[in-house]
């Protein structure tokens, strides 16, 4: 889309890309001074722009939302706790002055002890997408030390959605290109645990083997809820499969505690399940990579956006937004309790839209521009929103990352400038944090955090 400048930003690549994902993190190389010391391992990094020039700390409204949170600042990890007005920088990541950063969602644990993000650092982006593929390393930084721990874990993350969550209050899920899986961290074993495998390929009637890839994944209650997209004719632009819900029973984080490898091999891994809903079309916005509807449940409600129609010609892709109660068993459904954001439908092929979910009416859609219950519409400039989806804090107000200027630096690489906004109940936008992104609470429950 012209005049957008996110529009390499915005395709998420899916399962093929599997071998590439693993590769990737190899482009975190050591150039000597970067290696960081992490729990007895050691992970390199590139050493560039953020050792040259130390972040100087953000300037936080002080009429902003209460609690504690964090967020991406100058390229690191910040944190401000409830009833501070300074926050204090967590993560000294050094990165590639040349190369283009894009961050996924921050996502607290249950306990508030630690956050776990991906982070993609794409070393050659000029011509090409600013964030490759869109997966990077999953990291997690735990906060019972001072200064905070940053770990890597066994897994890759999207920087779009939700692909990677916790589960209880040290148990990572995460889905890629070759299904879902499960990271126990601080675990005397740390690997990675197959929690889902990808359904076996089929063919789809014209010669060529059909692809599975799991995307967005929730735990709400004792099961996981993933998107399955089944595709075919991957590489060209336009519907490519299609995507449903799933849901299947995983129990509860104590069921997994304490379990030693054959215990564990003998749970994992879990049964696919069943189909919840239809997420409807699976579409390329320029083929080799697919975008499926989002979704997002709270309060035993599921909003969704449901793709029914891409237009090739036109370049955009029709979606219904609506809001299901969710079944109390699992169940193939393509129905629509309450249509919601009707003005919404109808996105450019190249932007990749985000829900934000709270329960009730709280309910934002980040398409072309953010889309709010009641009608209500806020530009992000530039006619386009962010990568992660917006977020509700625990008092009910509404943040998001905003796109606040691009430039184009000598090397040909798309320099793009956000602010972090509170969004009012008019739409009146209020910049939070200058120069931030990527904003998330702690849970407004955690009764044993560390903080």
């Amino acid at each position: 889309m012209a005049g957008n400048p996110l529009a390499a930003l915005r395709p998420r690549a899916r399962g093929i890309v599997l071998a590439a994902l693993v590769l990737f993190s190899t482009v975190l190389a050591a150039c000597g001074t970067g290696a960081s010391g992490v729990g007895g391992r050691t992970f390199p990094l590139l050493v560039g722009s953020t050792s040259d020039h130390p972040a100087q700390p953000p300037v936080i409204a002080a009429n902003g939302p209460a609690g504690t949170y964090a967020f991406v600042y100058d390229n690191q990890i910040w944190l401000r706790r409830d009833g501070e007005t300074q926050a204090k920088q967590l993560t000294r990541m050094t990165f590639s002055a040349t190369a283009s950063i894009a961050w996924g969602p921050l996502v607290w644990s249950s306990d508030g002890r630690y956050i776990a993000f991906t982070v993609v650092e794409n070393t050659s982006p000029a011509g090409g997408s600013a964030t490759g593929n869109g997966f990077g390393p999953l990291y997690y930084l735990d906060l019972a030390t001072d200064p905070a721990t940053l770990a890597t874990s066994a897994g890759t993350g999207s920087v779009y959605g939700h692909s990677y969550t916790w589960f209880g209050d040290s148990i990572l899920l995460y889905s890629n290109g070759s299904g879902i899986q499960m990271y126990m961290v601080g675990s005397a074993d740390p690997r990675a645990w197959q929690v889902l495998d990808l359904p076996a390929l089929q063919g789809n009637g014209t010669g060529q083997a059909g692809y599975a890839a799991f995307g967005d994944i929730q735990v709400s209650g004792a099961d996981l809820y993933y998107t399955r997209e089944d595709t075919r004719s991957l590489g060209v632009a336009g519907p490519v499969g299609n995507a449903t819900l799933y849901r299947t029973q995983i129990g509860t984080p104590g069921d997994y505690a304490g379990l030693d490898a054959s215990a564990l091999a003998g749970r994992l891994p879990l049964d696919s399940g069943d189909p919840v809903t239809t997420l409807g079309q699976v579409y390329s916005p320029t083929g080799g990579t697919i975008i499926a509807g989002a979704w997002q449940i709270a309060d035993s409600q599921l909003a969704l956006q449901r793709v029914l129609h891409v237009d090739v010609t036109a370049k955009t892709a029709t979606s219904q937004l609506c809001i299901l109660a969710v079944p109390a068993a699992a169940q193939s459904d393509d129905g629509c309790d309450v249509p919601v954001l009707d003005g919404a439908s109808i996105q450019p092929l190249t932007v990749r839209p985000q829900l934000a979910f709270g329960g009730g009416d709280m309910i934002a859609y980040n398409g072309e521009r953010l889309y709010l219950s009641g009608g209500r519409v806020v530009a992000l400039a530039s006619g386009s929103g962010w990568l992660v989806p917006p977020v509700w804090t625990p008092d009910g107000q509404l943040v998001a990352t905003q796109v606040a200027s691009t430039k184009v630096d000598g090397g040909g690489v798309t320099r793009i400038t956000t602010n972090i906004i509170l969004i009012s109940d008019d739409g009146h936008r209020t910049v939070l944090i200058a120069g931030a992104q990527n904003i998330a609470w702690r849970s407004a429950f955690c009764g044993s955090c560390p903080l």
